[in-house]
Parts: structure tokens; sequence; C-alpha cells
């Protein structure tokens, strides 16, 4: 018999991750946090992930500071049945650190590992190379997935392309791996590296004049020591793929009551099913309700701030009533918070997520 819970309910209670994806500014991060809490509340050991450079998760778990990558305990808010309860905790993405870790893994030896954290192109290549953050994101998801600590997995994702693209990385680097010059360059013995030392001295004398002879030689070190590990990072860009596409791992879409984030919603959702994921739920953060009219004596300022939060109110039901959206997911729709200090507010919040 199928389950009559809400489909964020179940994916609290039975996932092994969830994702949520959404536009800039929607609550992502509070959604992250306060389903964290709502899991943990029903005894699940959860960790949330925030791919944001940012320090947003930290501020609104109410955590002084943490260095990046490090995974902090959170204590739960509001906690009413503490012998039934799960643990939370919270860490940020942290793409060198994550590289670094993988280097380590699969370099045949320390020293392998250790040449290739001085090589001064990758110390380059960590800082700057496009598309490191989103397939260090979705590494940093796995190790987080196989971590015997912890059995829910929460990910808060970039803004709405940058999101995706955490979904797309490792597919990229097993192609990057696998494209041809970049198989030539790796190629022990047959390719630039033996060009470099024979044929072609001359050119590379020219190439290093351009870019400088130190550069040069760091890249023909950079090469050399990464020969015999690039099927090392594929086989795992592979399993991180197979996690990010597994039944187990449920994707959520976070929006508010506006036109812009809702056309934004609809279009991570095509995104998802393109890629043959169907989006377990869709989030409608910061949701007005409308209130009751003050007495006839009341201050006419007060009159027309209620009329004009109720006329509001009745547009964004009328938003979530027409989106396509709304056809396809039963919207859980978070109202807005009506406390200043963080953690109430987020407890506030996991309440929505459990409704039944």
């Amino acid at each position: 018999m199928a389950s009559k819970q809400p489909p964020l309910l179940r994916s609290i209670a039975s996932a092994d991750a969830i994702v949520l994806l959404g536009a800039g500014g929607v609550g992502k991060t509070s959604s992250a946090a306060a389903i964290g809490i709502a899991a943990a509340r029903q005894g699940r050991r959860v960790v949330v992930l925030t791919v944001d450079p940012a320090k947003r998760l930290i501020e609104t778990l109410g955590l002084a500071s943490a260095y990046a990558s490090e995974v902090v305990p959170v204590e739960i808010p509001e906690n009413h049945d503490p012998e039934s309860v799960g643990s939370l905790h919270a860490t940020m993405l942290d793409p060198g650190h994550t590289l670094t870790a993988l280097v380590d893994e699969f370099a045949p030896t320390t020293q392998r590992a250790t040449a290739i954290h001085r090589n001064r192109l990758f110390q380059t290549l960590v800082q700057s190379l496009s598309g490191l953050s989103e397939y260090m994101a979705a590494e940093r998801f796995r190790q987080l997935l196989q971590d015997p600590r912890f059995d829910l997995v929460i990910v808060d994702t970039p803004p709405a392309q940058n999101g995706v693209d955490v979904l797309d990385a490792p597919a990229r680097l097993t192609r990057l791996v696998d494209h041809r010059v970049y198989r030539t360059l790796l190629a022990p013995r047959s390719g630039i590296l033996r060009t470099l030392n024979a044929a072609t001295q001359l050119a590379a004398r020219a190439i290093g004049k351009v870019v400088g002879a130190s550069l040069l030689s760091d890249a023909i070190e950079f090469f050399a020591l990464f020969e015999g590990m690039d099927k090392g990072f594929r086989d795992r860009a592979d399993l991180v793929d197979q996690l990010l596409q597994s039944p187990r791992t449920h994707f959520a879409v976070v929006s508010t009551a506006r036109p812009g984030p809702l056309d934004t919603a609809a279009w991570l959702s095509d995104q998802l099913r393109d890629r043959q994921i169907t989006p377990a739920a869709l989030v409608v953060n910061r949701r007005l309700t409308e209130v009751p009219t003050p007495p006839a004596d009341a201050h006419e300022a007060l009159h027309r701030a209620v009329m004009d939060h109720n006329l509001v109110a009745r547009s964004e039901n009328e938003m979530i009533a027409t989106s396509p959206l709304t056809k396809v997911f039963t919207a859980v729709q978070v109202p807005e918070t009506d406390h200043d200090d963080p953690l109430t507010a987020l407890a506030q919040m996991a309440e929505a997520f459990t409704a039944e």
C-alpha cells in the first residue's frame, strides 16, 4: 500500500540524501538547515553540506565560526523528545581541501602526492580551474554519504545553473579524462613528456620565452606527476555520478511565491527531468498568510497595512495556484517566520517540513 505521507516527509524519513536546488535568495540555506533539524528530531544522523563559499549556513545555525571543510556539531533547537533524537552536523565545501584529499588517495606514494601539492601549476588550478568547485562539491557529497557517522546528507547547492553544474560535474570530469588531447598529454613516455624532451625542444624553448620557462617546467612536471592517476579520478567520478542518480538521493526545488523564482524552479524541474531525475518536492518559502481585519476603531494606518498585507498574501495564493509546478507537486508551503533568533526561526520552519 502506498504511503500517504507527503513526498518530502517520506524523503526525511527514508532518503540517503536530499539535494536542494533553487534561485538565489529563496531560502535554500534556511530550508536545508530546517530540514536537517526536522530529520534529526525524527532520529536521523544528519549532516548539512553547503556549497556556497559564504558562511551563511554556519551563521544560520547560530555557530560562531568554522574553518572550511570542518564538520561542526549543531545543537537541535526546541527538541521535545531527547531520547529519540538523532544528531545534526553542518559543513562547508572547501574545494582545495577536497582536491588535496583526492590527490593523497590516488597518488601511488606520499612523495608523489607531496610533489603534486607543491607544484605551482597545481596550486594555480586549485584556485582557478573552471568547474572545480562543482566537481569537488559532488566528491564531498560522496565522502559524507559514505561516512558512517551520518545516515542523511542534505546538500545546499549554489543558485540555479551552478546547482545543476554540480550534477553534471562528474560526467564532465570523465569526459575530460577520456579526451584525446588529455590522454596524449598523460600518455606515459609517448606524449608531451617524451616530445618535449626530444623532438621539439626548440619549440619548447620558444614557448618558454612566451609563458616563462618556470611555468613550462611546472606544466611538464605536473603532467609527469599525474601519470597513472587518471583512472582513479575517472572511476571516482563514475561512482559519484551513480550516487547522484541513485533513487535514494532525492531532490527538492526551492522557491518563493514570486514570478522570477517560480520560473527558475520550473526550469530546474525541467533540467532534473532531462537527467531522468524526478524531483521529490517543491518548497515554497516565506509564504504570507492573511490576517484578520482589525477592529473598526483601529488606526487608519493599521487598516491600510493589514489590507496591503492581505493583498500580497492573496496574490501569492493565486501565483501558487496557477503555477504549472503545483500541477506536478504538492507544495510544502513554509510561512514567513516572525522570530529574530535564527534557531527559533529554523525550528518553526522545521515544523512545516514535517506537517502531515
